[in-house]
């Protein structure tokens, strides 16, 4: 009777002590609390429509990002011009062509490459709306380079390298088409940073600037759809709520 007496004190003595320590572990401070916090994320494509080389192109390419509350998100980039914007051939720096009008050019066919990619930042003001606006900011680095468009392209036919930066804030607006899938719309400006200020001879013998900031710094529209997990689930308590 006495062992048993011992062994129920020596429970309720560890269920107290227990039950303080799940208290006290609740009551842990922390400088990020996603308690409150309903995390989510989705996937979209991007096409995007703005002046490259002096003329018109789009881009493309794809993001991901986490979505805090449905309105934040933070994630990544990228884009990569698809429109074909070709350049003149290049000559040797030393090429005159009173003295050798027969000089053969070092790079022809050359088309232009131009891509970026990076950290993305947004936020949608009352995302449970069908029709609400954002504002969104991409903060990335790439380059702009040259190809033979008549070779099979890859990275090692790449030459007249440029290393960039881009910082394109955006205001949109979005359409809730369904829990899982939004359409974006949206108006901003590629600021390109940091072109060098490298030069070519053309077949004029002239020598000229090979890349511009200025022609590559536009305004920009662009299109989105975006996959993801975008509201919280209705419950069935919920939907027969709706019915009644």
């Amino acid at each position: 009777m006495k062992s048993k007496l011992i062994v129920t004190l020596s429970i309720s003595v560890l269920m107290v002590v227990f039950s303080q320590k799940l208290q006290a572990q609740d009551d842990v401070q922390y400088l990020f609390d996603m308690n409150n916090v309903k995390l989510t994320g989705f996937g979209n494509t991007n096409h995007e429509f703005s002046m490259i080389d002096g003329a018109f192109g789009v881009s493309t390419g794809g993001s991901g990002a986490f979505l805090f509350n449905y309105s934040f998100h933070i994630g990544l980039y990228s884009l990569s011009v698809l429109t074909n914007h070709y350049r003149e051939d290049i000559y040797p720096a030393d090429y005159n062509p009173a003295v050798n009008p027969n000089q053969e050019p070092l790079f022809t066919s050359n088309q232009l490459k131009f891509e970026h990619g990076g950290l993305w930042l947004g936020y949608a003001h009352k995302p449970s709306k069908l029709l609400h606006w954002g504002a969104n900011l991409k903060i990335g680095g790439g380059k702009i380079s040259l190809y033979d468009k008549d070779l099979d392209f890859s990275d090692f036919e790449e030459h007249h390298r440029d290393r960039i930066a881009a910082i394109t804030p955006e205001f949109d607006v979005e359409l809730n088409l369904a829990r899982w899938c939004k359409m974006n719309v949206g108006v901003g400006y590629r600021f390109v940073l940091f072109v060098d200020d490298n030069t070519y001879v053309n077949n004029l013998g002239e020598t000229k600037t090979l890349y511009q900031a200025n022609k590559f710094s536009s305004p920009l529209a662009s299109i989105k759809f975006m996959f993801g997990v975008f509201g919280p689930k209705k419950n069935k308590f919920e939907i027969e709520d709706i019915d009644r």
